[in-house]
């Protein structure tokens, strides 16, 4: 890490559960953060008493400049979910943002993104990806909570993994859902909840959900999270089993997660690169 004001690190939190997990984890380090939570979007449970905290809003790249600047990061990690169709309203931007998009061709949130971290660098900033950042939330292989994976639900995970990768690879989604080794839903700019609710309410229940990334994706900024939150909505929608990218994925809220999956019967896997049917 290249910290500014000693051990200094700029957390910019999104949206979802993962920003204040993140905070805990690198604090349990350590590390002094200097927090600079959008506004709208980061959780209040961010805030806690004795952290550095600044809300700034979404689209408003100057003043995140400026907040991380002031805080004294020099490293920065970028936490949470940001929504992309918040660029169909440019009374949101302010002019460096709105300078930053005009120069892009490609306006898909993968690239927005980039553009985001490459002007942070710029700037002297040191973007470290998530998954450095938070080595103890990075899912593991094999079965991670509930029932063992049926064979049913398997095959539904091997039809639906080169699925999902296309459609990752296009920076569509990172999940689909499937039953009876057909897709069901696929994740667009809605996320992954109402992806899954969406699936559920075709198929009637008993689907799998397959959650991956894209080739050469970029940490800096989007790490697959799944927690609670996820879990509720795959009980909901009916959901019998899921499957994330060991190595790539987050876990968060892990006892909770184990709770509700061996309650409500649901299998959540873990694939590695010897999984059957994973693609290379």
């Amino acid at each position: 890490m290249n910290p500014g004001r000693a051990g200094t690190v700029g957390l910019v939190a999104g949206e979802g559960e993962l920003p204040v997990a993140a905070a805990e984890a690198l604090e349990a380090t350590g590390a002094r953060l200097t927090v600079v939570a959008l506004n709208g979007l980061a959780s209040t449970k961010i805030a806690v008493r004795g952290r550095d905290v600044v809300w700034v809003p979404v689209g408003r790249l100057q003043a995140l400049v400026d907040a991380l600047r002031a805080g004294g990061a020099g490293d920065v990690i970028m936490m949470g979910r940001v929504h992309i169709k918040n660029i169909y309203d440019p009374s949101l931007f302010d002019r460096r943002f709105a300078a930053l998009l005009a120069g892009l061709t490609d306006r898909r949130g993968s690239a927005i993104l980039n553009a985001v971290v490459r002007d942070l660098e710029g700037e002297g900033f040191n973007v470290i990806p998530g998954l450095e950042a938070a080595p103890g939330l990075v899912a593991g292989e094999g079965s991670i909570a509930g029932p063992e994976i049926s064979s049913s639900q398997m095959d539904d995970v091997i039809f639906g993994l080169p699925v999902a990768r296309n459609v990752a690879d296009l920076d569509i989604g990172q999940t689909v859902i499937v039953k009876g080794r057909s897709v069901v839903a696929v994740e667009g700019m809605e996320g992954t909840d109402k992806a899954i609710a969406r699936g559920g309410n075709l198929a009637g229940g008993q689907i799998v959900v397959v959650k991956v990334v894209g080739s050469g994706h970029n940490f800096n900024f989007d790490v697959p999270t799944v927690g609670p939150r996820t879990i509720r909505s795959l009980i909901q929608a009916g959901c019998g089993a899921m499957a994330i990218e060991a190595g790539k994925c987050f876990l968060i809220g892990k006892d909770e997660v184990v709770d509700l999956c061996e309650k409500h019967g649901i299998s959540l896997v873990g694939i590695g690169d010897n999984f059957p049917g994973r693609y290379s």
